[in-house]
């Protein structure tokens, strides 16, 4: 696998003012494909509206390139780093205009987002300005989303345009603005000479979104009708992450069992980890068969469980959550699993990982003992 990188800039976001300056630094970091820093790797720095010289700079011990860059102007820098002929990541820095309101997000207290905020609706307003022009520009960004809008004159001559409101449920499309993750939210304002000033960027939170789901996992074989039962756990099921265009060759992947008590059972409320490992090949299924000599699904008394899975890009990014499959699990009772496992340490537990679960049985990885996360 080859060395993957990622880009900050700090500071984000500063305020152009005539009478100072702001440096900021950019640090590339590039990794290899055990995590440890890759040393002596050229870094590649590029700017749309900044020249950097030198534009290629050697990672340090840390795997670390850096640069640092003045801007006097207002607007959005954006940065790319790349490898050579390999990957790249791209950091964006805001030199914000201090006179420019920031947009106003409604249903989200400490500019965070959840499940509840998106129900009742979110709307962003992109305020006035104390002084507006005919023919201005104004561009809004919601991450990646963009509307734009031009002010225009009524009869009487006076500029109309904003304040601007937008609904993010139905004028941008919600599984693209509310999946969970990090947004930055500003807008942009063009004269015609143009010449830009942008506010200070607001950064917005979403999570629980079901925006952002993938398909729950499934649970085999089908007979089972998502229940576990001692004797299904005896003979070994298997949880089968499905093919999806968000999960990716070199991606990772986590399997949890979050495990909800009956109204009568004495078991805790717990989260065991059942699996992780890395995909293989972005257009197959991921199966993965809990054994019964793993102990996993050992001592439950009639209880809820539900399987969830989360996929993480390589080299770092947003983790996309699952959908949960719910399941009925009773393993417990007279002579329950855990009485007839042989006696072994929690060290000699083993995990297996394969691409269907004929295979599963074939190949097994040390499996740290369920513990709570």
């Amino acid at each position: 696998m080859p060395n993957t990188i990622s880009l900050t800039a700090t500071p984000e976001s500063y305020p152009v003012t005539s009478n100072s300056t702001t440096t900021v630094i950019v640090i590339a970091t590039v990794v290899n494909e055990h995590g440890e820093p890759a040393r002596h790797v050229e870094v590649k720095f590029s700017s749309p509206q900044y020249r950097f010289d030198p534009a290629k700079v050697t990672t340090d011990h840390a795997g670390k390139a850096i640069q640092r860059l003045t801007y006097p102007l207002g607007g959005v820098i954006t940065i790319t780093a790349s490898l050579h002929q390999g990957p790249s990541a791209i950091a964006s820095i805001f030199a914000y205009s201090p006179g420019l309101a920031q947009v106003r997000v409604t249903n989200a207290p400490q500019d965070h987002i959840n499940q509840y905020s998106i129900n009742a609706g979110i709307q962003a307003e992109i305020p006035a300005p104390v002084r507006i022009i005919a023919g201005e520009l104004f561009e809004f960004h919601w991450g990646e989303a963009i509307r734009q809008r031009f002010i225009q004159s009524e009869i009487d001559g006076l500029p109309y345009g904003v304040p601007w409101i937008v609904n993010l449920k139905t004028q941008l499309d919600p599984s693209i603005v509310l999946k969970d993750g990090r947004y930055g939210v500003y807008y942009a304002v063009f004269d015609q000479a143009g010449n830009v000033a942008v506010c200070k960027p607001k950064y917005i939170t979403v999570t629980g979104s079901d925006y952002s789901k993938l398909l729950a996992p499934v649970l085999l074989p089908a007979s089972l009708d998502d229940k576990i039962d001692r004797e299904a756990a005896r003979r070994g099921v298997t949880i089968r992450i499905p093919a999806q265009p968000e999960i990716k060759a070199g991606y990772t992947y986590r399997i949890n069992l979050n495990i909800i008590p009956g109204i009568h059972s004495h078991e805790p409320a717990e989260t065991r980890h059942i699996a992780s490992g890395t995909v293989s090949a972005s257009d197959r299924a991921i199966s993965f068969e809990i054994t019964h000599r793993s102990g996993l699904l050992a001592g439950l008394d009639n209880v809820k469980g539900e399987f969830v899975y989360d996929i993480a890009p390589s080299g770092g990014g947003r983790i996309t959550h699952s959908l949960p499959l719910v399941t009925h699990i009773d393993t417990a009772g007279p002579g329950s699993l855990t009485e007839e496992l042989p006696q072994v340490s929690f060290d000699a537990l083993t995990e297996e990982s394969t691409e269907n679960a004929s295979e599963a049985s074939a190949e097994e990885l040390t499996q740290a003992p369920a513990k709570n996360e």
